[in-house]
């Protein structure tokens, strides 16, 4: 238990030195097992002090999965595909020769290839030299493999994609799809499904009980009795800017579809979906809208307006 100063009280008496024989810490230790810190847990919860967030969560390990391990396996596929085709490309950048040597000579004694190189056949016979001569020569290419090792970087590109849950559309890539506002709307939203799940973990295990211990802490140790009460911790900020780009297109078919609708139109506040569009793609809202009441001044000026229109007419 912790008391003046937050230092630890160790009790006299045996039965409660046995009520306190757990006691939460967090101990800092460097890689070569030297303790550099050691931190009593402050709060009576029995909460871990500390948030881990991971992109996948593993049952067996606090730290769960990351990225990269997840896509270990495509990513080794990946790597021998593309080796394979540099390999592939030298052996075939030129083709094989071999040379009956038992018929055919160089004149300058190198057995290597060259431009206009001169060979002399040793048989003395002229027609069997010469048809010697046109078998004592065998040119082999090496076949290209470069369109099957291409479809298989493709196919574990694909794979990466699945088992990391981070498609290349989410990444800038548009991909083959038509840019209109409904198919980029769905194309977003199912791209961006992990993500959304991710982004909820996030809040989940870091935001809210970070905000949450405040909140305990507070409750606890505070003195200031006005700021202690029933709370609860609403996180939506990471889930806002997640959504922000489809939120925009989404207010701006509102816009279109029921602005001047005959009845639905009556329905909305035309000026709060102004200012959330203006905070949506991210512009001050202070220097582009007007104030409510300005807002409001001048529709009901131009009601009356029309009113008066109507009746003259």
């Amino acid at each position: 238990m912790l008391g003046e100063d937050n230092k630890l009280n160790i009790p006299d008496d045996e039965e409660s030195r046995a009520a306190n024989l757990e006691i939460e810490g967090v101990i800092v230790m460097a890689g070569n097992g030297k303790i550099l810190s050691v931190n009593l847990n402050p709060l009576d919860t029995a909460e871990f002090p500390y948030s881990v967030y991971t992109c996948e969560p593993d049952v067996c390990c606090l730290f769960g999965f990351g990225i990269p391990y997840l896509c270990r396996d495509a990513q080794e596929i990946l790597n021998t595909a593309w080796r394979g085709m540099i390999d592939n490309g030298i052996l075939g950048i030129g083709p094989q020769a071999v040379v009956n040597s038992s018929v055919l000579t160089p004149v300058d004694g190198n057995w290597e290839l060259a431009p206009y190189k001169l060979w002399k056949t040793n048989d003395r016979a002229t027609a069997n030299a010469q048809f010697e001569a046109q078998r004592a020569f065998g040119i082999f290419d090496i076949g290209s493999r470069q369109q099957e090792l291409a479809n298989i970087i493709q196919l574990s590109k694909s794979f990466m994609d699945e088992e990391s849950g981070l498609p290349m559309i989410a990444q800038g890539e548009q991909g083959q799809v038509t840019p209109t506002l409904g198919g980029m709307s769905m194309l977003m939203n199912a791209a961006n499904a992990v993500r959304r799940r991710q982004v909820k973990e996030w809040d989940d295990s870091v935001t809210k009980p970070l905000i949450r211990r405040f909140y305990e802490y507070n409750m606890n140790m505070s003195e200031d009795a006005s700021i202690k009460g029933d709370m609860q911790v609403v996180a939506r900020g990471t889930s806002a800017l997640l959504v922000k780009e489809t939120q925009t297109a989404q207010i701006i078919d509102i816009f279109q579809k029921f602005g001047q609708h005959p009845q639905l139109m009556y329905a909305f506040d035309w000026y709060d979906g102004a200012k959330t569009l203006m905070q949506s793609m991210s512009m001050g809202t202070q220097t582009m809208l007007i104030p409510r009441e300005e807002y409001e001044q001048k529709t009901s000026g131009n009601a009356r307006c029309a009113g008066t229109t109507t009746t003259r007419s």
